[in-house]
């Protein structure tokens, strides 16, 4: 039985990079000398496993369109403050 090792904040880093770079879990596993349950675990921890992704982008394009409107109208009115001073 192998031992736990913590994961340290350099293969934390690593591991988010390889994901977004859409490598799969078995190559991350072997370029951190790790099992790929230990880094399947870790990205579902962190939020960064390919459920996390998928859920991530699945915001309905209605709800979208109205967070994009907010955000417009935060900018604006931004904008009118910043002139009025």
């Amino acid at each position: 039985m192998t031992t736990r090792q913590p994961w340290t904040r350099q293969e934390a880093d690593l591991l988010e990079r390889y994901l977004l770079d859409g490598l799969k879990y078995r190559h991350i596993a072997e370029r951190l000398g790790r099992s790929v349950a230990s880094v399947r675990g870790k990205a579902d921890r962190t939020g960064l496993s390919d459920k996390a992704r998928l859920a991530h982008k699945a915001i309905p394009k209605a709800r979208e369109d109205r967070l994009l409107e907010i955000i417009g109208d935060c900018i604006e009115f931004r904008r009118m403050t910043c002139l009025d001073t």
